[in-house]
């Protein structure tokens, strides 16, 4: 995919968590548009764990929308 083709896909009103499947197979999942990133030559996505991939825009071959958001467990607080 072109870089102008990954940029007009991310432009959404609403983020929604998404999948870039790449040509080896893999798959990167974006739950956050922070975690989402492009230069002219480079599209950048984020992990939880702090760590990021670099990837070259003609490794991307599809974005899917239709990936479910993940749900926290739980209200974060300690029962008593």
């Amino acid at each position: 995919m072109n870089i102008e083709t990954i940029r007009k896909e991310l432009r959404e009103e609403r983020f929604r968590p998404l999948a870039v499947r790449l040509s080896d197979g893999s798959t990167l999942h974006v739950a956050h548009p922070e975690l989402i990133g492009m230069s002219p030559r480079a599209v950048f996505v984020g992990k939880e764990d702090g760590d990021y991939e670099i990837i070259d825009p003609m490794h991307v071959v599809a974005i899917d929308r239709s990936v479910p958001s993940r749900k926290r467990r739980g209200n974060g607080r300690s029962s008593s």
